[in-house]
């Protein structure tokens, strides 16, 4: 018989709703919110029965405090069922990109053996589960999700922007908890659009008193009743044991009694658990801890071995303890509720559970149980000196460190640093280890560990290496003297035997403080200095040269042509890439040939994304994505550049690198401006704002930038203005001037226009006019030649623009190109020569439309009818139609890739497959793959 669920009509319509969903191949991701024993684990019982009885394949997990540091825990107990039920794991159902996910759910499985970050990983436990959902219906339950692993909770975050399409509920069970890593993915998590929160609140007093009935009695007067809800709060489990405690105590349910029910509720779980042991005598109490300290899912041979008994009496025990609503009769062992549980840990003395927790680990290692349980145990004891003990934590940390879960490598490093050390050199290994996974959650803990390190090193390159990273933390801690002065003090101790490291601190060097105001003329120095440096092979001078490149490039002291042989030779030979490719030194070498109009920029930018992604690292996915969103907006292919940014932004919120937050900001607002979305990139803006503690450094200009750029659009004109003034300034004081990087005079003349203030935005563009023709490259000339023409006379302003659309033509800026046209049109138009304008215009309309730019498509269609025009409908068709990602797509079908094929090698998913080739037919006017190949012809496959 079913468990009675009070007042929970709603949310099991709202759950069958989803799952109805989901059968229909409508992915739904369902979070029950609450707090303990308020019920989530009931209603997710009965989804979980609801979906078997649909003949769902039902996965289930329930995290718990004590396993919170197994790395991807809920990921294992969700598939390792799974793979237990295929039999092997040459299974057809893990080819392809699903084998990765072996490395966490099967330890023999040689991709175990193999470092994978969590980019590899996530991705493949995506693919597992897309081959699940192709053969029906699959349900994920878990419970008590807030004491989730951070990894598995990076997998849930993982599946939310691909649940389209697939054949899967996700049902959560959480409840809050305090601030911190796990929360803040929870967070992120409850507020993605895909997810339905629903949130329990506590019992009305009549079903409290309906719950609360078989044990109070049909006697039980007003007075009582009204107490007993108070006291319980309506919270259903509070109910059931305060219900059962009066019961036990032979407690009249009567007014008179409200104050020694009062005194009985005060520990009401806690205490009748306590009841519930005693009757189970002193080796019911034994087992019932060992289950405790063990946690969930531990078997009856290791729980009877840690409670000293022998395995046919812990059988006995095990029934008993169920009789009594402790533990579920079944094995593994599982608490009934986790504040069961929780009552029973508690309850022990802690001297006994820091021995019990010893003995735990002593004999889950001697039974040969994985170094992650054994470790787990050894987290909740005292340092011993065994050497056992240090080797099992340190095995433990390198294991979670290659599997891409730092908050456990951490906490075991943490454990390990408190044991004896062989040797100095044994323990600034581990400093630095550390250090290092620290850096990827906690920045201070890194400083710590990575600043001890540094005091212990004595070998030259391992100083460096450290120093290193120790500066990048101080940096991101906005600790930036901190940061320089420890470069430079690392930088002269290096002689000319290690000259390639010295020239990558000098590198690091450069890179923290070019972008601080108050420290930039470190930077001016140094590059001016070190030009000479960039000429070598070496890795050192690879990162010099983007570097120093970038910061010429940016103060616009070089030109473009310049400009592009800096960066490409500082990525010439793959090193940047293939060593650095996290670092800041790819995506300058990137910004450098976006702002200089270069097609090889999306190669460069595919190239870094395919090494982050081999190296399975979603925050390398992340980085090599910010600029390459940029480079799709400065082509004017807009829905690539709002696809790119809006994963990237789930990336930084399943990750830590905020520090490029302001970035993806910045450039979504504007890709969503060109597109006439203004509220959806005021929210852009403000979701820059979400971020930590960021060191206050020049990339904050792009944001202030965008937020003026939004105000001009919105017509606050003066707060605009001010706030692009604000901006300029503070770039050009930072010696930041070439417009190509940031077009503030431009952006800025167009509210003192319309302020009514015409010499002073002719005198801005005249300055970023001169600034364009020493850049040189397309874009930026005809946006500041275009931004002149309105401000001076009408024939030198059509002079001016056909001279922008001129050099702008064969550039890969489209959308410029589009906004050129329109105004050279307009002018045209005015001046009486139509049909001239009419066919800029018409041209115009085509570019707009195909950026996807419907604003300036609205205006150009305008000026169409004003030039004597009928303008076309928007829809266009042809190869010339399909956007980038349609025309890569379509190359793939002509070579015979199945959807399935052309997802994973795009990294996408096959909904978003499907969705692309019906724009494709539509476009191209066919109805078949086969047909698609003969509607190319002869278009070549893009490079």
């Amino acid at each position: 018989m079913e468990p009675q669920l009070l007042e929970r009509d709603q949310e099991q319509q709202q759950l069958t709703e989803a799952l109805d969903s989901a059968l229909r191949g409508e992915g739904r991701f369902v979070m029950v919110k609450g707090p303990a024993g308020v019920g989530k684990s009931r209603l997710l019982d009965t989804a979980r029965r609801s979906a078997e009885r649909a003949e769902c394949r039902v996965l289930a997990a329930r995290a718990t405090d004590l396993e919170q540091g197994h790395a991807f825990g809920v990921v294992r107990q969700l598939f390792e069922p799974v793979l237990a039920r295929f039999g092997g794991v040459d299974h057809e159902m893990l080819a392809g990109p699903a084998r990765q996910a072996l490395a966490v759910l099967d330890p023999n499985s040689p991709e175990a053996s193999l470092p994978m970050g969590d980019f590899t990983v996530l991705h493949g436990l995506y693919w597992l589960i897309v081959g699940l959902c192709d053969e029906g219906t699959v349900v994920l339950v878990v419970d008590d999700m807030q004491w989730a692993d951070e990894a598995s909770l990076r997998s849930l975050a993982y599946l939310l922007p691909r649940l389209e399409g697939l054949s899967l509920l996700v049902v959560t069970g959480t409840r809050p908890v305090d601030s911190g890593a796990q929360q803040r993915l929870l967070d992120h998590i409850e507020a993605d659009e895909a997810v339905t929160t629903m949130r329990l609140t506590a019992l009305t007093p009549r079903a409290s008193a309906q719950l609360a009935g078989e044990e109070l009695g049909p006697d039980a007067d007003e007075a009582f009743r009204s107490a007993f809800h108070q006291l319980t709060g309506g919270n259903p489990l509070l109910v059931r044991e305060l219900a059962r405690a009066v019961a036990a105590e032979g407690l009249r349910p009567v007014g008179s009694q409200t104050e020694q029910l009062s005194a009985l509720s005060s520990r009401a779980v806690g205490r009748r658990v306590a009841v519930r042991l005693s009757s189970v005598g002193p080796e019911g109490q034994s087992f019932a801890r060992a289950a405790a300290l063990l946690g969930e899912g531990a078997e009856l041979r290791e729980v009877s071995a840690v409670a000293g008994i022998s395995t046919s009496r812990a059988m006995d025990l095990l029934g008993r303890l169920a009789t009594i609503d402790v533990l579920r009769p079944q094995t593994p062992l599982e608490f009934v509720h986790p504040l069961i549980l929780a009552a029973v840990y508690e309850d022990m003395e802690p001297a006994d559970r820091l021995r019990g927790h010893a003995r735990a680990a002593t004999l889950l290692s001697e039974s040969g149980a994985s170094t992650e349980r054994v470790a787990t145990q050894l987290l909740r004891t005292l340092p011993t000196g065994e050497p056992w003990v240090a080797d099992v934590l340190h095995k433990a940390a390198r294991e979670a460190s290659a599997k891409a879960a730092p908050e456990s490598a951490l906490a075991y490093y943490g454990r390990r640093l408190q044991e004896p050390f062989t040797s100095k050199e044994e323990e600034v290994d581990i400093l630095m280890a550390a250090g290092t996974a620290a850096q990827l959650i906690d920045q201070d803990r890194a400083v710590v560990h990575l600043g001890r390190a540094l005091q212990l090193a004595e070998d030259s390159e391992q100083r460096a290496a450290i120093v290193s990273r120790l500066g990048a933390s101080l940096f991101m801690l906005s600790r930036q003297r901190d940061s320089v002065a420890l470069y430079q003090r690392a930088i002269t101790e290096l002689d000319e035997n290690h000259s390639d490291m010295r020239r990558r601190l000098q590198a690091s060097l450069i890179s923290v403080t070019a972008g601080t105001p108050e420290l930039n003329s470190v930077a001016d120095r140094m590059c001016a200095e070190l030009k000479e440096q960039t000429e070598a092979d070496d890795l050192g001078s690879r990162m010099l040269g983007s570097l120093i490149t970038w910061h010429d490039a940016i103060a616009g002291t070089i030109d473009a042509a310049t400009a592009t042989r800096g960066a490409l030779h500082a990525l010439g030979d793959g090193q940047l890439i293939e060593h650095v490719n996290e670092s800041e030194m790819v995506p300058d070498a990137v910004w450098v040939l976006v702002a200089a109009d270069r097609e090889e920029v999306l190669a460069v930018c595919e190239a870094s994304q395919k090494r982050a992604q081999r190296d399975g690292s979603i925050a390398g996915v992340g980085v090599s994505m910010v600029f390459r969103s940029l480079a799709w907006l400065r082509r004017g292919a807009l829905p690539e550049a709002e696809a790119v940014a809006r994963q990237t932004m789930r990336i930084i919120e399943a990750t830590r690198i905020d520090v490029v937050r302001p970035f993806v900001a910045a450039f979504l607002a504007e890709t969503l401006m060109e597109q006439g979305r203004l509220s959806e990139a005021e929210a852009a803006l403000e979701w820059a704002d979400h971020a930590g503690r960021l060191p206050k450094t020049g990339q904050l200009y792009w944001l202030q930038a965008g937020r003026a750029r939004l105000a001009i659009l919105q017509g606050r004109y003066h707060e605009g203005w001010e706030a692009m003034r604000r901006c300029g300034s503070m770039s050009a004081a930072h010696g930041w001037n070439n417009p190509a990087f940031l077009p503030w005079r431009s952006e800025g003349a167009v509210a003192l226009h319309a302020l009514g203030r015409p010499e002073e935005a002719l005198t801005l563009v005249r300055e970023e006019l001169l600034l364009a023709q020493q850049w040189g490259a397309p874009k930026t000339l005809a946006q500041a030649l275009r931004a002149t023409a309105p401000l001076v006379a009408e024939e030198e302003g059509i002079s001016l623009l056909r001279r922008a659309a001129s050099c702008v033509k064969s550039s890969p800026a489209r959308l410029e190109y589009a906004k050129t046209l329109l105004e050279l049109g307009t002018a045209l138009s005015r001046t009486g020569e139509r049909a001239e304008a009419r066919g800029h215009l018409r041209t115009a309309l085509d570019l707009a439309d195909a950026c996807a730019a419907a604003p300036l498509a609205d205006r150009v269609r305008a000026a169409l009818r004003a030039a004597g025009a009928q303008p076309r409908r928007s829809a266009l068709t042809g190869v010339e139609a399909l956007t980038p990602s349609e025309e890569r797509i379509a190359h793939l079908v002509v070579a015979n890739q199945t959807n399935r094929a052309i997802a994973q090698k795009l990294f996408i998913t096959p909904k978003t497959v499907e969705v692309h080739l019906t724009s494709i037919y539509r476009k191209l006017d066919v109805t078949s793959r086969h047909d698609v190949a003969s509607a190319l012809d002869p278009h070549t496959p893009p490079g």
